[in-house]
C-alpha cells in the first residue's frame, strides 16, 4: 500500500472511532445519525480497499467489456428504424476492462468476483455493504432512511477487516 493511500485509510478509520465514541454518549434513536456517518465511513474505505487490491491484481487477464459502436456512419436518408429514426452503421468492437479513479464501486466488485478475487459469497457482502453506502443517495430511497445500526457498522468493519488482511 502506498503511504498515502495508507494514511487516507487510517484517517477514515479514525474518523469512524469517533462516531462510534458520539454514538455510545446518547441514547436511542440519537445514535442512528452517528452510525450512518460511520457506516458511509467505513463502506468508503471498502471501496477503496477493493479498488486497491484489484489495482494489485491487474497483471491478470482483464475480462472484456460491453461491446460499443465505433466508426459509425450514417445510411442514405431514406433508410429508417420502425420507429422513423435514420439509421446508420458502425464497427462494434469489445474493449478490455481498464481500472480507473472513476470506476464505480459495482463495477470494481463484479471485475473482482470475474477474476476470482473474490468468492461469489464474499461478493454478496460486499454488494450488501454498496447497498448500505448507497443509502446515502437519499433520493433514491423507497422509506425514510433513518435506521443505521451498530450491527450494520460492524458487519461493514468485519468485510473492511477481510479486505485489510488481503493487501
Amino acid at each position: 500500500m502506498d503511504e498515502v493511500f495508507k494514511k487516507n485509510v487510517q484517517w477514515n478509520i479514525e474518523q469512524i472511532g469517533v462516531q462510534v465514541g458520539h454514538a455510545e454518549r446518547v441514547k436511542a434513536r440519537a445514535r442512528s445519525g452517528y452510525y450512518k456517518s460511520a457506516i458511509i465511513l467505513a463502506a468508503a474505505v471498502v471501496e477503496a480497499l477493493a479498488y486497491k487490491l484489484l489495482e494489485q491484481k491487474s497483471n491478470l487477464a482483464m475480462p472484456l467489456e460491453d461491446w460499443k459502436c465505433v466508426n459509425s456512419q450514417f445510411l442514405n436518408a431514406s433508410f429508417k428504424s420502425e420507429r422513423g429514426e435514420r439509421l446508420c452503421i458502425c464497427e462494434r468492437i469489445r474493449p478490455k476492462f481498464k481500472l480507473d479513479n472513476k470506476t464505480d464501486f459495482i463495477k470494481v466488485n463484479k471485475i473482482c468476483l470475474d477474476l476470482k478475487i473474490f468468492t461469489r459469497q464474499f461478493f454478496d457482502k460486499i454488494e450488501k455493504v454498496r447497498k448500505l453506502r448507497n443509502k446515502i443517495h437519499i433520493q433514491c430511497l423507497s422509506c425514510l432512511g433513518r435506521s443505521y445500526t451498530k450491527q450494520e457498522l460492524e458487519f461493514v468493519s468485519s468485510i473492511m477487516d477481510k479486505l485489510l488482511a488481503k493487501i
